[in-house]
């Protein structure tokens, strides 16, 4: 069985028609990095953004039976209302200015300077 031009035209727009709409569903990522020179992901979330460490970090965790150090990625969400919230550190704020942007969680900071939050409703977090 062979194909016509006309099929071969139809499929071939709709192989591109749904190249085009797998990569508009793919969120938009960014890189960011703290003032110690550690890498965090972000991307697109409802309501904000999800920023994680590139690598695996030593953070101190506290349960039961007291605090210690555990090696895991840090993971923390930045709402489009200005509350961050991580697993490990709780509940928080963040904020941005002109000199970068900064989350601030019970017991611990992370500062990225001279870089801007890409996600809508960004700036609506101005840093007081």
């Amino acid at each position: 069985m062979s194909l016509t031009s006309t099929d071969m035209m139809k499929r071939f727009g709709l192989a591109i028609l749904t190249v085009v709409l797998a990569t508009a569903a793919v969120a938009q990522e960014d890189v960011y990095a703290t003032s110690d020179g550690t890498e965090y992901v972000a991307s697109t979330a409802k309501d904000g953004a999800l920023i994680m460490s590139r690598e695996v970090l030593t953070l101190p965790v506290t349960d039961d039976a007291g605090t210690r150090d555990q090696d895991m990625i840090d993971v923390v969400f930045l709402g489009n209302d200005c509350v961050a919230k991580s697993e490990v550190f709780g509940l928080g704020t963040w904020g941005w200015a002109n000199g970068g942007f900064v989350i601030e969680l019970p017991g611990h900071s992370i500062g990225f300077p001279r870089q801007a939050p890409f996600w809508a409703n960004g700036f609506d977090c101005p840093l007081e």
